[in-house]
């Protein structure tokens, strides 16, 4: 994949990823806010918390794609062995 590939894919799952956690905390927002009761309030609730800890998880996910080249390598000392 080219580098401009690889930073538009990034760039799209941040985004997407970023909606999702918005998404999710509005919808858990308005369950709350509406006094969503019983079964169907309960599952708008949840389903806020899904989304918004998906969202945070591919978020993560999207930066560790981003920071992959930028990994630690080992060096062997330059001093003498035991």
């Amino acid at each position: 994949m080219t580098t401009s590939t690889v930073r538009s894919r990034n760039a799209f799952l941040t985004a997407f990823s970023a909606s999702l956690v918005v998404l999710g905390a509005l919808l858990l927002l308005a369950g709350t806010v509406l006094d969503w009761s019983g079964f169907w309030g309960g599952a708008g609730q949840g389903a806020g918390v899904a989304l918004a800890v998906v969202g945070a998880y591919l978020w993560g996910y999207a930066n560790g794609l981003r920071r992959a080249g930028s990994a630690a390598v080992w060096i062997p000392s330059s001093g003498e062995g035991e």
